[in-house]
């Protein structure tokens, strides 16, 4: 009975010892080093050779594993440097290479379908992987913990970015397949490096902290088939997001974008018709929305708080508009839509930065609080002691008959305008008195003397325009003085230069929000001044300098290939200095050349600028 005993358990400890067995050369007796381990993962065989290579054989599945220090070749980690999945292996077992921190390079045979959870987590010095297109699964934290792995290709077939998948990986930019339709809460989760990502049309949910601390990521597009998306998607990114909503979106929008410090703008597919209540409230970081005609209703408290939307268009499609639909946004100025017949109550409230209202005939009634600085205010109407408002509106209109009732500077329109800026493509431009002001792209110089062009949109005579300057050494603006516009609606201040002046500005006088672009001096050689004396009265009155165009050769006005030519001719003694005006030929500070000419042609051709 003994010797059977024996037997049996002699037995059992060889069998258990085929699982890894070490084998030697003894082609030195005293020298024994391993030529390879091997063992059995699940269906299959594995090897692990002298130089490192850990080769995985079929057919069949290998086995998973509940932690990564369970796996066989774990003991041998620190010498493993490669990995080979063989033909016939189907799948890749949880935690299979886990935490073998040295190996860089990983080859996967085709006949692979999935890969496991955890599979390559911790591989800290992989670089790259090829997920060919046979995958149609992989794992959640396949490649967590992967700091090195920047390069991956993934299956045209996976369906899904698992959770985790990614998380801290080293990947710097990444093509999702048309295949995916959902991103896993924290897929990408803290990938530093990682600058861009293409979300495709096909996925329709993206789960929470997805992007969280993608620091580098400077921008993303989500499509119009995202309908359910997760919170704090973007939390620790400052780049800037795009979306594109549809109806069916069905995610509360604000909580996608907690702790984003960054930028957001919105537009809408075409099966949106109606912003809903409190869609956008408080998302702060909201600074641009897109509002199509498709769209005819704004909900109550729609975009209220979101202090960084400065700029919006609201079509004439919109025929309602709820209750404090903008409270405490950063709006400057709107246009209400044509059509539109009542303000609600509140509905500009506590917008500080609101500054002009242009208000249409249809307007029958304005509610409560409408462009108060706060809900109630000291009045039904306040605007307290603001002098930079102004409302907009056809004379003799409700609007008109509001602004005189609760003293509200109110500017008459002979035209209700189609948009809040004029553009060359409607009327509007040319008959309306709706107000813009411009400078000439640069401010002309003379000696030490500066010109700088004004003009009031659409050509309004006898109107003063101030103008001022914003200094390099203050945060301040400084008055330089005042010009009323001539027949054509234009006028021009003279000063002198000054290497403080940063650019210049100008403001229509009767209505400051009217703020031209700035512009920046052309200053060569600035003079030395002082405060008081670098502008005086005197020298802004004077009469303009002859003015010299730049490249005007012959002297004509206008810059032209006849002036190129002019120059050539005068180069080779062709005409002499009595038909060229050299002052003008000159591009540059030095003698005139052919490269004069040269850049006269190129200016021409819209590659250089010779003003700038």
């Amino acid at each position: 009975m003994k010797k059977i005993l024996s037997f049996i358990l002699i037995t059992a400890l060889l069998i258990g010892a085929l699982t890894v067995i070490p084998f030697y050369s003894f082609a030195k007796e005293k020298d024994m080093s391993p030529v390879s381990v091997i063992g059995m993962t699940g269906d299959c065989s594995w090897e692990l050779d002298y130089q490192g290579k850990l080769t995985i054989t079929g057919p069949g599945r290998m086995g998973d594993y509940e932690t990564y220090y369970d796996a066989p070749w774990e003991k041998y980690s620190p010498m493993t440097t490669s990995i080979e999945v063989g033909h016939g292996v189907t799948y890749i077992g949880k935690y299979a290479f886990s935490s073998l921190y040295n190996v860089t390079n990983v080859q996967l045979s085709k006949s692979i379908t999935e890969i496991g959870p955890y599979a390559f987590r911790g591989c800290t010095a992989l670089t790259g992987i090829n997920i060919y297109d046979n995958i149609t699964k992989v794992g959640d934290y396949a490649f967590q913990y992967c700091y090195a792995l920047k390069n991956v290709k993934l299956s045209k077939y996976l369906t899904e970015i698992g959770e985790g998948m990614f998380d801290s990986a080293g990947l710097e930019s990444i093509n999702i397949p048309e295949s995916v339709t959902a991103i896993g809460n924290k897929a990408f989760y803290s990938c530093r490096s990682l600058q861009s990502v293409s979300v495709p049309g096909s996925v329709t949910k993206i789960g929470e902290r997805a992007f969280c601390n993608c620091v580098r990521l400077s921008s993303v597009s989500i499509p119009s088939s995202v309908t359910n998306i997760g919170e704090r998607v973007f939390e620790g990114c400052k780049g800037s997001v795009g979306i594109c909503l549809s109806d069916a979106f069905e995610s509360e929008f604000c909580p996608v974008f907690y702790g984003f410090d960054g930028r957001v703008s919105v537009r809408f597919d075409d099966s949106v018709t109606k912003i809903k209540d409190r869609f956008f409230s408080g998302c702060y970081t909201l600074t641009y929305v897109d509002i199509s005609d498709n769209i005819t209703s704004i909900g109550d408290y729609a975009f209220e708080c979101c202090t960084e939307l400065s700029d919006i268009y609201l079509p004439d499609s919109i025929s309602y508009i709820g209750e404090a639909a903008f409270w405490g946004t950063g709006i400057r100025e709107v246009r209400v839509p044509d059509g539109l017949t009542e303000l609600r109550d509140s509905t500009f409230a506590d917008c500080t930065a609101l500054k002009r209202v242009l208000i249409p005939a249809s307007v029958e009634r304005i509610g409560y609080a409408v462009f108060s600085s706060g809900i109630g205010g000291e009045g039904e109407h306040a605007i307290e002691t603001r002098t930079d408002f102004i409302m907009y509106g056809m004379e003799g209109s409700f609007a008109d008959q509001f602004a005189h009732m609760y003293g509200i500077p109110f500017f008459p329109l002979d035209k209700y305008p189609p948009s809040l800026y004029p553009t060359e493509s409607t009327d509007w431009t040319e008959e309306s008195t709706y107000l813009d002001i411009t400078l000439d792209s640069s401010c002309y110089i003379v000696g030490d003397t500066v010109t700088c062009k004004a003009f009031l949109h659409p050509g309004l005579p006898d109107k003063q325009i101030d103008f001022y300057y914003n200094s390099y050494d203050s945060d301040e603006s400084f008055y330089l003085g005042s010009r009323t516009t001539g027949t054509d609606g234009t006028c021009a201040m003279y000063f002198k230069a000054d290497s403080r002046v940063k650019d210049v500005y100008a403001v229509y006088a009767e209505d400051p929000w009217v703020k031209s672009n700035t512009v920046r001096p052309v200053v060569t050689d600035p003079t030395s001044q002082t405060e008081s004396s670098w502008y005086t009265e005197e020298s802004s009155g004077t009469e303009p300098p002859e003015i010299i165009k730049i490249g005007d050769a012959d002297g004509d006005g206008t810059v032209t290939v006849a002036d190129a030519t002019r120059i050539q001719q005068w180069l080779v003694n062709l005409i002499d200095e009595s038909m060229i005006d050299l002052e003008a030929a000159k591009t540059t500070n030095q003698p005139v050349t052919i490269a004069d000419a040269t850049r006269i042609q190129l200016h021409l051709a819209h590659i250089i600028d010779l003003e700038a």
